[in-house]
């Protein structure tokens, strides 16, 4: 413990945490925030290709292929793939930087080329890529720099900032005019330069991890690190005690085995991919898009879409005071019965899709159903910045990310319409299910510090809620 310049005592969390309230300003420095906000941008890129992917396109009534529609994730993979290999070579700031300019690349495709298919594939595949490079390593970056007290809201900005990119896809498809010369897929290709260029911009005030620079025994970087992640940025008593709480931390990963990430990894597979991949799915887009045609409606979608937003901005207010634990088990309860009350409208009962009453419920159902995925998304983020220990955090995280990739891939692929081969049916019975599960093993990490929070994750289970 050390001495703040006004004499109260310095409480030192480790694990990508600064000292107490008390003896830190309020304020993000210049650095952490450009450091959150250039993977944020480029997120929303990343979840605007998303829901292109997901019926969310231009001219979709003519029929894209599957292929069109699971390039992104189909590139997600790959980009997740290759960052695992030089995350060890390149600093993070330049995996960044070339996600940037891939997201430009694919923009610039979009502005030239607006209405043929291979032109788009291509352009969604370097964005997927792009994607895919960045989400890992983000994941890991922002859990080292952050705060322990605010440490989930930053991390939950991954899933916001997808979510709020998916708003602005659904609202462009369904509201652009087709008359219009800028037509919605340059619009779409439009605002990925500018947000690629504006994460280039963020990116001169990025600043790399100190527990990085620590692993590479690097221990004057680290500390200037640690420096510019405060503010006023400066070396003082406090960023000195924070690098020998760091080292600490790091001396006593290098001793942790394979029982220290297997547990965490099986718990996140199932809350973090399956959830995710269930939740906003190609079935779900379809059934809401014909339940608004039903009944010649265009509110329906803008509203489930501004409802999902909503509940992610929910979830960064909640997540680092109510907790994780319990805004995600109502969520994830909501999300499961939710989506049972729709498949059981849906399933093997055709002439139901015909009927504008039943449509207007499913419409509502849908509603919900974003809320509630939208409140657990960001939750699910901070849990995978918290969950492993450093060694395999890389090859948990991407591992994570694959599966829910492969399982968008894969429904695609099925070509499921309706649920009415009963895929809702099942995937609402597995969240439940999940859901009883996370209740008894799923830990509340609030206001822990990484070691803390890993160290919880390694039980089995874990029965508090707050």
């Amino acid at each position: 413990m050390s001495q703040s310049p006004t004499g109260a005592p310095v409480v030192c969390e480790i694990g990508g945490t600064q000292p107490s309230p008390a003896a830190m300003p309020t304020w993000y420095s210049r650095h952490h925030l450009a450091s959150m906000a250039g993977g944020a941008l480029l997120f929303i890129s990343g979840g605007m290709a998303f829901a292109h992917g997901l019926e969310w396109a231009s001219f979709r009534v003519t029929g894209f292929t599957q292929h069109f529609h699971s390039s992104w994730f189909i590139a997600m993979m790959i980009g997740t793939v290759i960052s695992m290999q030089i995350s060890k070579y390149i600093p993070k700031k330049f995996i960044m930087l070339t996600s940037s300019l891939l997201i430009l690349a694919g923009g610039i495709i979009f502005l030239a080329d607006h209405s043929t298919i291979d032109a788009l594939v291509a352009g969604r595949y370097l964005n997927g890529i792009a994607v895919g490079l960045l989400t890992t390593q983000f994941l890991c970056h922002t859990g080292d720099i952050s705060r322990v007290n605010e440490r989930g809201a930053c991390l939950g900005l991954e899933q916001f900032s997808l979510t709020l990119g998916m708003t602005v896809e659904m609202i462009i498809t369904t509201q652009w005019g087709v008359e219009s010369h800028l037509s919605a897929n340059r619009l779409h290709g439009l605002l990925d330069v500018v947000l690629a260029l504006l994460s280039a911009i963020a990116l001169w005030y990025f600043v790399e991890s100190p527990v990085d620079f620590l692993r590479m025994r690097d221990e004057p970087s680290a500390l200037a690190s640690l420096a510019r992640l405060q503010r006023p940025p400066k070396v003082n008593k406090n960023t000195s005690v924070l690098l020998q709480e760091h080292s600490a931390y790091l001396s006593e990963q290098e001793n942790l085995g394979a029982r220290s990430w297997l547990g965490p990894l099986a718990k996140m597979l199932i809350f973090r991919s399956m959830m995710l991949a269930f939740t906003f799915s190609l079935p779900l887009s379809k059934i809401l898009e014909h339940s608004a045609a039903t009944n010649v409606e265009q509110w329906p979608i803008i509203t489930t879409a501004c409802l999902r937003l909503v509940g992610s901005f929910v979830a960064l207010v909640v997540i680092d005071k109510v907790g994780r634990k319990l805004p995600s088990l109502f969520a994830s309860f909501c999300a499961g019965a939710l989506m049972l009350a729709i498949s059981v409208i849906c399933l093997h009962r055709l002439h139901r899709l015909t009927d504008s009453t039943l449509m207007s419920y499913v419409a509502v159902l849908c509603m919900a159903l974003q809320f509630s995925a939208g409140l657990f998304a960001p939750i699910s983020s901070a849990y995978m910045g918290e969950a492993f220990p450093i060694k395999a955090k890389q090859y948990c995280v991407a591992a994570c990310v694959i599966l829910e990739q492969v399982i968008h891939a894969g429904v695609i692929v099925a070509n499921v319409g309706y649920g009415v081969r009963g895929l809702l049916l099942a995937e609402s019975i597995m969240i439940l299910i999940a859901s009883l599960y996370f209740c008894l093993t799923m830990p509340e990490t609030k206001h822990k510090n990484l070691r803390e929070a890993q160290k919880m994750f390694r039980y089995f289970f874990n029965w508090k809620f707050y």
